[in-house]
């Protein structure tokens, strides 16, 4: 059993998912799409690949759906992608919690090449909530660094060069990722985007106002500081670890379209 899937630089989890399933099927010939579910209970992709597949294996899409299901689940485990069959027939990936752990610790490495166009909105398009998110993920991850919690490189938070050093890795499955909660919501936010880049469908003002929601509800409801610190401080690292994922794409989202620069505090 795999128990490490490799991303390749998109980081999209669609592309995972289609080379896993071309390992173990051939689907060659087969052009097919996998998308996001709605189900916000937990992260799931579906795809009605059998109704396409039955047309050439001539073998009933119900058949072919638990086939390629049965396949899958025995290849991988369920912490990381289990497969079900819909009652409509369509393939479900649910992404397990150590999986989504994976993919937030490497995400930080994706690398927005839109960065290079020169075309920028004004300044006056530029709205106080995007200095304000920005300042106060800023904040938050300094005060972090100053009480030992985490450790950043460049406190000057300068886009593309600074991360968390320490801790290296970060346990983000202390969070339940797959349940529905704001950091959920966050991290689901996050996969959209890298799923919408990867595809050329970035809509970048729309993204940057639906990130900077999740991350202020993040914020704000999910608690950091005082006992949880002093009790469980693999959580505190965890939220403070998605707010600077983040924070990295919604500096790199604002970059692209703005030249206006944000700031450290307000």
């Amino acid at each position: 059993m795999n128990h490490l899937l490799i991303f390749d630089q998109s980081f999209s989890l669609t592309t995972l998912i289609k080379t896993q399933l071309n390992s173990l099927y051939d689907l060659s010939n087969i052009q097919f799409s996998i998308d996001l579910s709605k189900n916000k209970d937990n992260i799931t992709y579906k795809t009605c690949l059998c109704l396409s597949l039955t047309q050439i294996q001539t073998q009933p899409p119900l058949y072919l759906a638990q086939n390629i299901a049965n396949i899958f689940n025995q290849s991988y485990s369920k912490q990381d992608i289990f497969v079900k069959v819909s009652d409509d027939i369509w393939l479900e990936f649910i992404i397990g919690d150590r999986l989504i752990n994976q993919w937030l610790n490497e995400v930080n490495k994706i690398e927005f090449l839109e960065l290079k166009t020169s075309i920028k909105n004004k300044k006056n398009q530029v709205n106080f909530i995007n200095y304000y998110i920005h300042a106060r993920c800023c904040s938050i991850l300094k005060s972090a660094h100053e009480d030992n919690i985490i450790k950043i490189n460049n406190l000057k938070f300068t886009i593309n060069q600074w991360c968390i050093e320490k801790p290296s890795m970060i346990n983000y499955q202390v969070l339940s990722l797959s349940a529905a909660s704001y950091e959920q919501k966050l991290i689901r936010e996050l996969i959209l985007i890298t799923e919408k880049m990867a595809n050329n469908k970035l809509n970048y003002q729309t993204s940057l106002i639906n990130l900077g929601k999740a991350i202020l509800d993040v914020e704000c409801y999910c608690r950091i500081w005082g006992e949880i610190k002093i009790k469980n401080l693999k959580i505190s690292q965890a939220r403070l670890g998605l707010i600077a994922i983040g924070l990295y794409y919604y500096q790199n989202l604002f970059y692209i379209q703005f030249q206006q620069d944000l700031p450290l505090e307000i």
